[in-house]
Parts: structure tokens; sequence; C-alpha cells
């Protein structure tokens, strides 16, 4: 199983669901091969737009979705920065970025987290992890 966001990319895009030479994936994303050669390479890193796309033309979902926003977030900036698909949504919530700077200077553990994701799933969502 690959674990970096270029090789995911490419195995996707060759043995997924539906195949596609680099040429063809790269006309629907509306990117050139050559760009998207350096993706599948690790060499460069989409936008949001495009890893949204990305997501959809390759019909990535659940866990596989989730994994794919936070490698490309881990990989291109070491983990300095949260996932593109998350990151507006903290920005737009001030009690939710409270929330995370309490959590982080209590230093909570996953033991904590597990029972903050069961009590939201029991709210109504199932979200995947």
């Amino acid at each position: 199983m690959a674990n970096k966001f270029g090789d995911i990319l490419k195995q996707a895009r060759e043995n997924g669901e539906i195949k596609m030479t680099a040429s063809y994936l790269a006309k629907k994303l509306k990117i050139t091969p050559a760009y998207l050669c350096d993706l599948e390479k690790g060499n460069r890193f989409p936008s949001k737009e495009l890893l949204d796309n990305i997501v959809k033309e390759l019909k990535f979902e659940g866990k596989e979705k989730y994994k794919i926003y936070d490698l490309v977030a881990i990989e291109s900036s070491k983990g300095k920065y949260v996932s593109k698909d998350i990151s507006k949504y903290i920005m737009e919530n001030d009690k939710l970025r409270l929330v995370i700077r309490l959590a982080m200077n209590k230093n909570m553990n996953n033991s904590y987290w597990n029972k903050v994701v069961k009590a939201i799933n029991n709210e109504g969502g199932n979200i995947y992890v």
C-alpha cells in the first residue's frame, strides 16, 4: 500500500475503478501531463481546488479521501499546516479554534479525542477514523 500522495495518485490512476492514462487524467483535471507527472513524483502539490478535483475524478471516498488531504498537508508543508479540506472550516469557527488551543495547552491524548469522536458520531454524523 502506497504511503505518499504521489504514489497513491499514480496507483489510483493506473489501477483504480477506471484506469486512466496520465494524459487522460491531466485533461480531465485541466492541467498538463507534465504537471500531473510532478504531482505523482512528489515534486509539486495541488491547490485546494485541484485536490478536490483529483478526489472527485479518482473517486476517493471516506478514509481514503481524508488520507489524501492529510498526506498533501503533511508532505507539502512538512506537517506545519492543516489539511486543505478542513482549514477554511477551522478558520470560520472561533469556538473550534478555542477548543483546539485548549486541548493543545492541556496536551489532550488520543484517548480523549476518541471520546470526542464517539460523542460527535452519536450526535448524528458518522466520520471515518
